[in-house]
């Protein structure tokens, strides 16, 4: 019995932990809830639960009556020059739509953790209404290991639906502005500076998701099956003899 309960209590375990992991999001956050015609509220596009992350690709669609985007500005959380070890594999910039791609040339810069992808400035054009900011397309890819001499990346994706996504709305003309007070994220972690040098740059093309929670919950009951016939064919042995 003791056995027994070793073996759930360790399948237990491996679960949960493989439970606990969470697949990367992209979030839209503004920085204030209600505004009036001639306001410019901005809206932060967030990374979040980035492990290894190498690669991120964002576009986002606002309400054409009531908003238009004036700029965008680079965030924290990947760099996008050449200066800094990435470049931008695609740049598109409308009144009503955005999209950034960044990938690292350098791998020893991926990163971790939570934070500020860009920002877009939001001109309000209406009298009243509720203008909505959604999050059109994106892609996050991470290093599977950032040290091996051979890339292999996995790739999250919103049209897949392993990377979710959530947009923002804006009140308008309901009241005077309110300004949101948004914690900051936990700070993206950069790796520190490695001997491994990239021989080439992070491809952005999906890979083979090799974190698939299906597989994972697959080869956790392949354990469990194969733990539980061998206790089981240990007890029948010794009641044998």
């Amino acid at each position: 019995m003791r056995i027994i309960k070793f073996v759930l209590l360790l399948t237990c375990l491996m679960a949960g932990t493989a439970l606990a992991q969470e697949n990367p999001s992209v979030d839209v956050v503004l920085s204030q809830d209600n505004a009036q015609q001639g306001d410019v509220v901005d809206a932060a596009i967030y990374v979040r639960n980035g492990v290894n992350v190498g690669g991120v690709d964002v576009g986002i669609a606002v309400d054409e009556t009531c908003l238009r985007i004036t700029e965008r500005q680079p965030g924290d959380y990947l760099p996008t020059s050449d200066e800094e070890g990435a470049f931008s594999a695609f740049a598109e910039l409308n009144e009503h739509d955005t999209r950034l791609a960044s990938a690292l040339t350098d791998r020893t810069k991926y990163v971790n953790g939570d934070g500020i992808f860009y920002s877009v400035p939001l001109e309000v054009t209406c009298e009243q209404g509720t203008a909505s900011v959604d999050v059109t397309y994106a892609q996050v890819s991470s290093y599977v290991d950032p040290s091996a001499e051979i890339i292999e990346v996995v790739s999250y994706d919103l049209e897949d639906g392993t990377l979710s996504a959530t947009g923002a709305q804006l009140q308008i003309g309901d009241g005077s502005s309110s300004e949101v007070t948004v914690a900051p994220p936990e700070q993206a972690t950069v790796a520190a500076d490695s001997t491994v040098e990239a021989t080439q740059p992070a491809p952005t093309q999906p890979a083979e998701d090799t974190q698939n929670n299906a597989l994972w919950l697959g080869a956790l009951l392949l354990v469990i099956v194969g733990l539980v016939g061998l206790v089981g064919l240990f007890f029948f042995t010794r009641r044998s003899r």
